[in-house]
C-alpha cells in the first residue's frame, strides 16, 4: 500500500474491490479511487469506483465508471454487466438494463435483474414472479431475498415478505 493525496490508501489489484466495502474508504470516490483507476486502466479499479459511487447513490457516476469498465474489457463477465444492469435500474433507465440483460446466458442473473426492472416500475407481482424464478438458482442472495420480501409487502403479503426478509438476514445478516 502506498499513501495517496486524499488521506486514504492505495491498493493494488484485487484489494480494491474490497477497498470500497470498508469505513470511510468512499469518502472522495473522485480522488484516490478515480485516480488509481485512470492510472491502472482496469476494469477492476473503474468497477471499484462504480461501486463507490452505487455506495453514494450516485448513479450517474458510476454509470460513468461502469462505461469504462466496460470499454476497456472485450468480453466483461456477467456479474459486471449484472452490476451494470443493476445501477441502470436505480438510475431509472429500464429499457436500457432490460436489453443489457436480455443477452444474459446465466437466467438468474436474468430473472433478478428482470424482477428488480417490474418492481421499480410498479409491478410487484411480476417482480416476484422473477425473483422466484432467480432465488431457485441462486437460493442464497440477500439482495434478491430482500427485494422478494419488497414485492411480497407491496402486495399485502406480509407472512411472505417476512420470509424473505429472515432468508436475506440468515443469507448475509450484515
Amino acid at each position: 500500500r502506498e499513501a495517496c493525496g486524499c488521506g486514504g490508501a492505495r491498493v493494488a489489484g484485487v484489494g480494491l474491490g474490497q477497498r470500497g466495502r470498508r469505513p470511510g474508504a468512499c469518502e472522495e470516490p473522485d480522488g484516490c479511487l478515480r485516480a488509481e483507476a485512470e492510472e491502472r486502466r482496469s476494469a477492476a479499479a473503474w468497477f471499484a469506483l462504480a461501486a463507490c459511487h452505487v455506495g453514494r447513490d450516485e448513479f450517474d457516476k458510476a454509470l460513468e465508471a461502469f462505461d469504462h469498465a466496460l470499454a476497456i474489457s472485450p468480453n466483461p463477465p456477467e456479474t459486471l454487466l449484472f452490476a451494470y444492469a443493476d445501477t441502470l435500474v436505480q438510475a431509472e433507465q429500464f429499457d436500457k438494463a432490460r436489453g443489457l440483460v436480455e443477452g444474459f446466458e446465466e437466467s438468474a442473473l436474468r430473472d433478478l435483474i428482470l424482477g428488480r426492472i417490474l418492481l421499480a416500475q410498479g409491478d410487484p407481482a411480476g417482480a416476484l414472479v422473477s425473483f422466484e424464478s432467480g432465488i431457485l438458482l441462486w437460493p442464497n442472495n440477500p439482495a434478491a431475498r430482500f427485494l422478494a420480501g419488497q414485492a411480497a409487502e407491496h402486495m399485502g403479503d406480509f407472512d411472505r415478505a417476512i420470509s424473505e426478509y429472515r432468508e436475506s438476514i440468515r443469507a448475509n445478516p450484515a
